[in-house]
């Protein structure tokens, strides 16, 4: 499901990005599933903040919750890397509606959270 989302996003921007698109799925699908963690290791709040750390590269110190993607210097194809980091960590599907809405470290936490909670909300039904 969240490869066929990349897919499309993608395809809407033209033929040079199709190459790339193929590239991030075999990359997707290559990956060793990670061991299952209890959440209670660490927040979500570090756990985003370590991954977004990890991805620029910096000390985790550096990152706060008022940290804007601007100020980290996402682009675009950084968020999609960074969609698929959240998704496999957190083990959940993160809507197009929720990406193109998060600006933010904080905003991605609660995104992160109501997901989970969601989730595991459904997983008690």
């Amino acid at each position: 499901m969240t490869i066929e989302c990349i897919v499309a996003v993608h395809f809407s921007y033209g033929y040079r990005y199709i190459k790339l698109t193929f590239a991030i799925i075999h990359v997707a699908l290559t990956r060793t599933p990670k061991q299952e963690k209890p959440m209670s290791e660490q927040t979500v709040a570090d756990k985003v903040i370590n991954i977004f750390a990890q991805f620029k590269k910096v000390s985790p110190d550096e990152i706060k919750m008022e940290t804007t993607f601007e100020e980290l210097g996402f682009d675009s194809l950084d968020g999609l890397n960074l969609v698929f980091e959240l998704e496999e960590e957190f083990d959940i599907v993160v809507p197009d509606d929720k990406v193109q809405s998060m600006r933010s470290v904080r905003e991605v936490v609660v995104g992160v959270e109501s997901l989970v909670a969601a989730k595991a909300a459904e997983a008690g039904a």
